[in-house]
């Protein structure tokens, strides 16, 4: 279809996870399969939305472990919450 109507691939589409837009990519085939082993997945499209969500959740683990560095926001340098962590 996006043959015959090549506005069709640029048009979001709306999908239960929200609003989702038509590409077209070109990909590096080993590296492809590479990931796909990683991430035990086996089309393109899933395997893209694993690596959004890895690239996402590496994203949130950093900010949590710069927050434990920072020791932004933590009781884990008072005593008395250690104390009681540990019975």
């Amino acid at each position: 279809m996006a043959r015959e109507y090549p506005w069709y691939a640029s048009l979001p589409a709306k999908s239960y996870t929200g609003e989702m837009h038509r590409t077209t990519i070109v990909l590096d085939q080993k590296k492809l399969a590479k990931v796909q082993r990683v991430l035990g997945t086996t089309g393109i499209k899933e395997t893209v939305e694993r690596a959004f969500d890895e690239i996402l959740a590496l994203e949130v683990r950093k900010r949590h472990v710069a927050r434990l560095i920072k020791q932004d926001g933590i009781d884990l340098a008072k005593p008395e919450v250690m104390a009681k962590a540990w019975r």
